[in-house]
């Protein structure tokens, strides 16, 4: 029953990998509570003077709030709950939607990307997504850049697609959006998040996120990533990864493609690349986005071997201390941190970069993911 699940998310939290751990163990969510009612759950004492003071009548007041919010409750029992998902590393066992569930069971396709796309991705984009969403239900978020222009994209189509959120369905994000939003579902999309409806984003939601985005399709194209790109954490969960060719083989901007490719992903050519994914007996395969691969310049390009030529996957050359960063404000973020004795807030950097909340909340985040800083306690940020 539904409000087991809803007990089970409130005493663990959305996320909790101790909650699959619990799942494993006892078979359901059921068996979660009775096994904590009964003081065997032995899951920490933290989480069982959670579950000793969390009720079930919490839990049913919770179910009858969703549902007058027209929020759909989609639990791993349910059959709309996404097969593919459920083999994801830690899946969420609860999933809240808005607007046509029924799109989980389609064909699904997972769109990636920088959010400072640019002309050649944008016009690229724009005409593959306006294709492939004939056929696949697209999966984005609404962040700016590649993956808010897939779903604008579908909706030009007037074709329904998923948007994957980093928080609660009563908190808009990114700021902005709500009107596309809107236009999402009035097209016959639908909203999904494992999030309660007040829960806020916050840097680790965003990559709680990112194993549903990977995780939810049979396979995800990446329009544009450099090497260190947010978008990188999506596509470690997803069972079959595509780049397109990039506009310049030897840009930064486009440098995830090299090592993805050489690593394992495939390149977006036609709609034909995708058959093999979606075919019942595919075999996914890890792209490991670590492993060194060799670097080319481009006096170099008379030497590269054939079979990279062929792939369109030659390595980006070196980049200068100023080139490793997505933007300037990647830069004065890093620089600002980087130059204080002690750790700063989030308060003190937001006072000097060009942007909102949101804005600052990615760059810390890409600038974590890069390993060059580090949150500690506080809301405060350090260089490592």
């Amino acid at each position: 029953m539904k409000k087991y699940y809803l007990w089970l998310i409130l005493v663990m939290g959305a996320g909790n990998p101790v909650t699959n751990e619990l799942m494993e163990r006892f078979g359901t969510a059921e068996e979660v509570y009775r096994a904590f009612r009964n003081n065997c759950a032995a899951a920490g004492g933290d989480y069982a003077r959670k579950a000793e003071k969390t009720t079930l009548e919490e839990a049913e007041k919770l179910i009858s709030k969703l549902e007058s919010e027209n929020i759909t409750i989609i639990t791993t029992e349910d059959e709309l709950y996404p097969e593919n998902l459920k083999q994801a590393e830690n899946p969420p066992v609860v999933l809240f939607a808005k607007g046509n569930v029924n799109l989980l069971k389609n064909k699904l396709l997972t769109i990636g990307g920088t959010r400072r796309a640019t002309e050649y991705t944008i016009a690229a984009e724009t005409a593959i997504c306006e294709e492939l969403c004939r056929e696949y239900t697209l999966v984005a978020s609404l962040c700016t850049g590649c993956e808010q222009l897939a779903c604008l994209s579908a909706i030009k189509q007037s074709k329904g697609c998923i948007e994957i959120l980093p928080c609660g369905h009563n908190h808009e994000y990114p700021k902005g959006t709500q009107v596309m939003r809107q236009q999402i579902l009035m097209n016959g999309g639908c909203i999904l998040t494992e999030f309660l409806p007040e829960t806020k984003s916050s840097n680790a939601n965003y990559l709680k996120r990112a194993r549903i985005s990977g995780g939810i399709s049979k396979a995800m194209i990446i329009f544009q990533a450099a090497a260190d790109s947010g978008s990188l954490n999506a596509a470690k969960y997803s069972p079959a990864l595509f780049f397109i060719p990039p506009e310049d083989v030897f840009s930064e901007k486009y440098s995830a493609a090299v090592t993805g490719v050489r690593n394992g992903a495939k390149l977006y050519l036609s709609p034909k690349s995708l058959k093999t994914a979606f075919e019942k007996d595919y075999k996914p395969k890890n792209v490991n986005f670590d492993k060194p691969v060799k670097v080319y310049k481009k006096e170099d390009s008379d030497d590269i071997p054939p079979v990279i030529k062929e792939e369109i996957a030659a390595e980006a050359s070196p980049v200068s201390d100023n080139q490793q960063f997505e933007t300037p404000n990647h830069e004065k973020v890093f620089n600002f941190i980087s130059e204080k004795p002690e750790a700063v807030t989030f308060d003190e950097i937001y006072r000097i970069i060009d942007g909102d909340i949101a804005d600052l909340s990615e760059i810390l985040l890409d600038l974590e993911i890069a390993g060059m800083i580090r949150a500690v306690a506080g809301n405060r940020f350090e260089k490592i």
